[in-house]
């Protein structure tokens, strides 16, 4: 099993989520609350910063996958993982005491279990990643 085949639908996923909450993020706020929230001016700017976070995460996710360094990628993972908990919590939150759910909250819920459950893979079986990664203790 090839696990970085996983990690670039991730990262082909994330560019489109950075580009739609970059350049239309009235779009990408409709979907993952299901309001129209194009009239909040805060709402807007904040869906294009999340796009500037989402770049330079998926930028540091791809370098360390590519540097075929175990130590480096593994702490990346944990981050992305933690960062998984945390999208979880949020996503659910959002959807019991603002939006309700609908369908953009299920798909999300549905990708960050995915990918959360494919690190979790990758950080106990990393030869399941498939490259060759140099060992170093820590």
């Amino acid at each position: 099993m090839k696990l970085k085949y996983i990690f670039y639908l991730e990262f082909a996923l994330s560019i489109y989520t950075l580009f739609l909450a970059a350049f239309w993020p009235e779009k990408f706020l409709m979907t993952i609350t299901g309001m129209e929230l194009a009239e909040n001016p805060l709402a807007v700017e904040l869906s294009r910063w999340y796009a500037v976070l989402l770049g330079f995460l998926q930028y540091t996710f791809m370098a360390s996958l590519h540097q075929r360094h175990w130590y480096i990628f593994r702490h990346i993972l944990w981050v992305l993982l933690i960062g998984d908990l945390a999208h979880l919590i949020t996503t659910v939150t959002m959807a019991l005491n603002y939006s309700g759910w609908n369908n953009g909250l299920f798909l999300s819920l549905g990708v960050t279990i995915f990918y959360g459950s494919t690190r979790i893979v990758a950080l106990f079986r990393p030869q399941w990643i498939g490259r060759y990664y140099i060992y170093s203790p820590g």
